[in-house]
């Protein structure tokens, strides 16, 4: 009777018990990479859903409008979801607006903050209530590159307002995308486009 045929000298890596357990604790960190890597987008995507303001960094503070307004501005910030490459592919591109009073004794009031997309129309209105920006304080907003509504065309519209002449603030937006390996960015700058807002 014939017996069975010997088992190769190596063997299987079964029957290794050292290899059989580095390549489980090896499958066992890939998959906490991965679940780690998604957990991350999803609290990025709650927190990025198209713009927002971040609370924890704001220096704004919710407020009225002043009574009696002697300065402002309305303010136009050109925005890009995405750029086009030389090859005619799109890069697309996160924003943050960022608006500082530049004023060292002086608070101003911003009074509107609206992302517009390409064909004009509003994306989103995203101060609900009017925003007290004091002495050198700051804030800003952020548009994810996920969030691709804006179009390359995209924009904003700030309003702000003052109780006292002060210094105009500095508002800008700051684009950013990944290029290859390789991070591409820029700013973006204010222009004004009505010197002073209604306020009727």
């Amino acid at each position: 009777m014939k017996g069975f045929p010997e088992r190769p000298a190596g063997g299987s890596f079964l029957d290794r018990p050292f290899l059989a357990r580095a390549i489980v604790v090896l499958l066992l960190l890939v998959l906490a990479g991965i679940a780690s890597l998604l957990m991350e987008r999803h609290v990025s995507d709650s927190r990025e859903d198209g713009l927002q303001r971040d609370e924890d960094r704001s220096g704004g503070v919710v407020s009225s409008l002043p009574i009696d307004v002697v300065a402002g501005q309305t303010l136009y910030v050109p925005i890009y979801s995405h750029v086009y490459q030389i090859e005619g592919s799109r890069l697309p591109l996160s924003a943050t607006l960022s608006i500082r009073n530049a004023d060292v004794s002086r608070s101003l009031t911003i009074r509107t903050v609206r992302y517009y997309d390409t064909r004009g129309d509003m994306v989103r209105d995203y101060l609900p209530q009017p925003i007290e920006l004091r002495p050198l304080g700051s804030t800003d907003f952020f548009v994810s590159a996920r969030d691709t509504r804006g179009g390359s065309g995209a924009n904003f519209l700030v309003e702000w307002v003052a109780a006292e002449p002060v210094h105009p603030p500095v508002v800008e937006a700051v684009l950013v995308g990944r290029h290859g390996v390789g991070t591409a960015a820029f700013v973006s700058k204010a222009v004004v486009i009505d010197p002073l807002p209604g306020d009727s």
